[in-house]
C-alpha cells in the first residue's frame, strides 16, 4: 500500500510538536476491567482497577512535571473507564487544578466509554472535573449492535446505552461537552448503520453537542475478530451516505488539523493500571509496547530506543507511518542515535531540523546544543 510522503515543512513542524519537552500528554487507564464483551475487542481484561499506591505515584509524577510545561492533555482509556469513576473524576479534577497554578494550558479531557454508565448524574461529575468529549460506540441499529457489543454475561446492551444518550442530551451542564458517536461498520452491519444514521438525526443532529464518526471496524488482535467479516471494499462511499442520512458531516473532522497519532509522539505516555508504561493502546499484549514503569516516587524509568522507535514515522516521512505506527513499526533496532543521555520529558532545547540526507532519505534531526541530549535521527 502507497502512503503520502509528508512535505519537509509539515514534518518538522510536527516532530517539533511530538518530541518538545513543554508539552506532556497522558493517556490513563484507571481500569482495564469492563462490563462489556464486544466479538471485536483486542483487550484481554486481566488488570483490575489501579492501587492506590500506583495512584498515589501517577499524581506524584504530574505534580513533578506540571510546573516545566506549558501544555498538557489528558486522555482516559480502559476497559471501561466508568467502572473506576472515582478516580477518573478525581485525576482530572488534580491534573486541571495543577495546571491552572502553573499556567499551564490544558484543554478538555477525553473518554471513550461503552455509555452503559453515563446517566446525567456521572455525565455532570465528568464534566465538572474537566472530561468534556465523549466517545461512544455504536453497532447499528439494536439487531446489529446487540449481536456484537454484548454485555460480560452476554446479553443485550442498544437499549440502555440509547436510552442514556437520550437521557444526557437533556442535560444543561456549565461547561460545554461533546459526544462523538462512533458508528462501527463491517460487512454485516451496513443496512442497519445507514437506518441508524436516520434515527440519530431525529434524536441528536439538531444538537450541536453531538456528532457522528463512521468508521470501519480493524484487526487489531485477539482471536473474536477474526470471526467478523470486516470491510472488503472502500468504505468512503457508504460512509458519505451515513453522513448524508445524518443531515450532516463531522464538524470537528472538518476543523481539525492533520496530527500524529500520540503513539508516535515522543512527549505522549500511555500510563497503565498496574504501573506499566505504554506508547499504544491498541497494542497491550506487545513486548515492544512496554516501555517502563511508574515508580512509587513519582518517577519513571523508560526504556528510550523503545519509545522512539514508534516515532518510526519521522525517519520514514511517510503519513501512513505516523497516522498509525501500530502495523508497520519496526520490531528490531533502526539507526535512532542518543547522546550520552536521554532526557526528552525533562529538558528544553531549540531545535534545528535539517533537510534528508540521500543515504537513507530519512528525515535529519540535530540538536542545537549537544547538552541538551536530545535523539538524534539520521
Amino acid at each position: 500500500m502507497t502512503s503520502t510522503v509528508i512535505s519537509p515543512a509539515v514534518l518538522k513542524q510536527k516532530f517539533i510538536q511530538s518530541s518538545s519537552p513543554t508539552h506532556l500528554g497522558l493517556a490513563v487507564s484507571a481500569t482495564e476491567q469492563c462490563n462489556f464483551r464486544c466479538t471485536y475487542c483486542y483487550e484481554d481484561f486481566e488488570i483490575g482497577e489501579m492501587s492506590d499506591a500506583t495512584y498515589t505515584a501517577l499524581k506524584l509524577f504530574v505534580a513533578k512535571r506540571m510546573p516545566q510545561l506549558k501544555s498538557f492533555t489528558l486522555s482516559w482509556f480502559g476497559g471501561e473507564p466508568l467502572l473506576a469513576l472515582d478516580k477518573t473524576v478525581d485525576f482530572t479534577r488534580y491534573c486541571n487544578d495543577l495546571a491552572a497554578q502553573y499556567g499551564v494550558r490544558m484543554p478538555r479531557a477525553t473518554m471513550p466509554t461503552n455509555a452503559s454508565a453515563l446517566t446525567p448524574k456521572n455525565l455532570v461529575a465528568l464534566v465538572d472535573a474537566g472530561v468534556r468529549h465523549f466517545m461512544i460506540s455504536l453497532d447499528g441499529q439494536a439487531d446489529a449492535h446487540n449481536q456484537t457489543r454484548k454485555t460480560i454475561g452476554g446479553k443485550p446492551t442498544f437499549d440502555r446505552v440509547y436510552r442514556n444518550l437520550l437521557a444526557v442530551r437533556a442535560c444543561r451542564t456549565e461547561q460545554p461537552f461533546e459526544i462523538l458517536l462512533r458508528l462501527h461498520l463491517h460487512e454485516n452491519n451496513i443496512a442497519s448503520q445507514l437506518a441508524l444514521a436516520e434515527q440519530l438525526s431525529a434524536d441528536f443532529a439538531a444538537d450541536s453537542r453531538f456528532d457522528i464518526l463512521p468508521i470501519a471496524v480493524g484487526d487489531f488482535g485477539g482471536a473474536p475478530v477474526k470471526s467478523l467479516a470486516l470491510l472488503r471494499s472502500n468504505s468512503d462511499s457508504i460512509k458519505g451516505e451515513i453522513y448524508r442520512r445524518f443531515g450532516r458531516g463531522n464538524q470537528a473532522a472538518a476543523q481539525e488539523e492533520w496530527d500524529v497519532c500520540y503513539a508516535a509522539k515522543w512527549n505522549h505516555l500511555f500510563i497503565r493500571p498496574d504501573g506499566r508504561i505504554s506508547k499504544c493502546t491498541s497494542a497491550l499484549n506487545r513486548a515492544d509496547n512496554d516501555i517502563g514503569r511508574l515508580l512509587e516516587n513519582g518517577e519513571i524509568e523508560f526504556d528510550e530506543q523503545k519509545a522512539l522507535l514508534w516515532g518510526f514515522g519521522f525517519q520514514t516521512g511517510k503519513k501512513n507511518d505516523l497516522d498509525c505506527p501500530f502495523f508497520d513499526k519496526p520490531q528490531e533496532q533502526t539507526p535512532i542515535r542518543f547522546y550520552s543521555k536521554t532526557t526528552l520529558l525533562e529538558n528544553t532545547a531549540a531545535l534545528e531540523f535539517a533537510p534528508a540526507r540521500e543515504a537513507n532519505n530519512g528525515p535529519v534531526v540535530t540538536s542545537a546544543v549537544a547538552e541538551n541530549n536530545l535523539p538524534v535521527i539520521s
